[in-house]
């Protein structure tokens, strides 16, 4: 089974790990109940469930040694490191910009405090700039997206164009880690898990269900219709149909890596792992449409009852499901584990006294 001596990842709430805009979410919700580092009430998020399986380093503060704020890309010393390697910022899009630049003040404040640019075109960026590349022993996560989509709806931009540059930005993310950090071992994924159905239980993003329920109420306007739409027709299906054949695409030029799709979407998660992956129940999870907050008594619930619920706020999992979502990477890690033995590099040199000779695959290492 391959193994890994390091995750690194660029991506946005999905995946942060103690950035700035995670302890800003924390520190600014009217409800509260969040973990100050990640974009739910605990700090287990499927990166830091996925580090844990893989008896992997946690990202934390390489000055203090705090959890608090472990990324140093938000801090703003510096971006993160080889020792902290979780790029991800709640807020990201796919290229550059944060959803912060289009908020309101106090949101646009905080972008010039230290979100600004912090797409994970930005988050790639930093790496390289710090010289970080991934050696062959080490796994990389590219997963972003679904800001995209959020800011259209939010800016009015029309959602066939807004999907089609969306998978174009995160093709060229992909390719930047190949090309210029020297990436073998990749893992990509866009979007989070929209709607869908799972062992005959039905599931839906909260945002999305208020979405189609203003549409339906003539609230909004054309563009709100439009995303009703499309949402309704093809949730993250479209933007997924068009962005696995382009990763299909890039072994042709970087046929040394292990380029592996990640299909997120719990729905095709089920499909293809069955009980290995577990249905919702498995997960101790009862509610799978509803945030966790639109229940009266909220700011009372233990963290059990909020553990029932599939979605900690409206665009957001609560732990169990990242708990599910870090399950089917590990499923999908082992699908693959064949691939990622063989993009890893072998060579080693053997002999001494002058005698010396490398060693290892023809196809891969020589």
């Amino acid at each position: 089974m391959a193994s890994f001596s390091q995750l690194y990842v660029f991506g946005d709430s999905a995946s942060d790990y103690g950035s700035l805009a995670a302890a800003l979410r924390a520190e600014t919700s009217a409800k509260g109940r969040y973990s100050g580092v990640t974009a739910h009430n605990t700090p287990n998020n499927w990166q830091i469930l996925l580090r844990r399986r893989l008896n992997l380093p946690l990202p934390r503060d390489p000055v203090t040694g705090d959890v608090r704020i472990a990324n140093r890309f938000v801090a703003p010393q510096r971006p993160s490191s080889f020792s902290d390697p979780s790029f991800a910022v709640s807020g990201a899009t796919s290229g550059r910009e944060h959803l912060a630049e289009f908020g309101d003040l106090r949101e646009r404040l905080a972008a010039i405090a230290g979100l600004r640019g912090r797409g994970l075109q930005g988050q790639i960026d930093a790496a390289l700039d710090q010289g970080i590349r991934p050696s062959s022993g080490d796994l990389t996560v590219i997963w972003g997206g679904a800001n995209d989509l959020l800011l259209g709806v939010r800016e009015g931009r029309n959602p066939r164009k807004v999907v089609r540059r969306t998978v174009r930005s995160m093709l060229a993310n992909v390719e930047v880690m190949l090309r210029s950090g020297e990436t073998r071992q990749i893992v990509a994924s866009a979007l989070v898990p929209f709607q869908g159905e799972v062992n005959g239980v039905s599931y839906r993003l909260p945002y999305i269900s208020q979405l189609l329920k203003r549409a339906k109420q003539g609230k909004g306007g054309s563009n709100t219709r439009a995303w009703a739409d499309y949402f309704r027709s093809n949730g993250s299906t479209e933007l997924l149909d068009a962005f696995d054949p382009g990763l299909a695409e890039l072994p042709e030029r970087y046929p040394y890596a292990a380029i592996v799709g990640f299909r997120h979407e719990f729905e095709s998660s089920w499909r293809r792992f069955g009980g290995r992956l577990g249905d919702v129940s498995a997960y101790g999870i009862r509610d799978t449409r509803r945030a966790a907050p639109s229940r009266g008594g909220f700011a009372e619930f233990s963290s059990r009852e909020i553990a029932s619920f599939l979605h900690f706020d409206n665009v957001h999992f609560g732990e169990s499901g990242n708990r599910m979502l870090s399950r089917s990477l590990e499923l999908t890690r082992r699908r693959n584990r064949g691939r990622f033995k063989d993009a890893a590099l072998t060579r080693r040199r053997e002999g001494g006294d002058g005698d010396d000779r490398l060693v290892g695959r023809k196809a891969n290492d020589l």
